[in-house]
């Protein structure tokens, strides 16, 4: 009776998974859009944050969705200063989301066309300490913290 619960299960994850076999799309496929989706946020941050560095990603995952869907989840970070009272702060900026991509075909190739990318978490982390005192808090604008 102990060896139920465990088969039971077994056997339902092995239905659900045989039931969601997306013939179209093989380990190439999720490895080619993960790579791209890499290399795609990789260059946005060199382009459109000349000061960011130390870019790492964290987790890339994917799943398909349907024959021609594949949704791919992502975590990075990266250090970027940022400029806070006249002076630049050195951060650390890190974010998890996901995107959705859909497999599309010309009359040369096939290729993933994106649609949006959503962003689930985003933190900011100071690299040197950072005092905040209470005359800082009076003086501030209630609106910006």
């Amino acid at each position: 009776m102990n060896t139920l619960g465990p088969t039971l299960l077994l056997a339902i994850m092995a239905f659900s998974w045989g039931w969601q076999d997306f013939s179209n799309l093989n380990w190439q496929d999720y490895n080619d859009v993960e790579q791209g989706l890499e290399n795609f946020i990789d260059d946005y941050i060199q382009q459109n944050l000349p000061g960011a560095s130390d870019i790492q990603f964290y987790d890339f995952r994917s799943e398909g969705i349907d024959e021609s869907n594949i949704r791919v989840f992502f975590e990075y970070k990266f250090n970027h200063p940022i400029e806070s009272e006249g002076a630049l702060e050195d951060t650390s900026l890190k974010l998890k989301g996901f995107t959705t991509l859909e497999k599309k075909m010309d009359e040369q190739s096939e290729y993933w066309q994106m649609g949006e990318i959503k962003i689930l978490e985003e933190s900011i982390s100071y690299l040197k300490e950072l005092i905040v005192t209470g005359a800082d808090l009076e003086n501030s604008d209630p609106e910006s913290l």
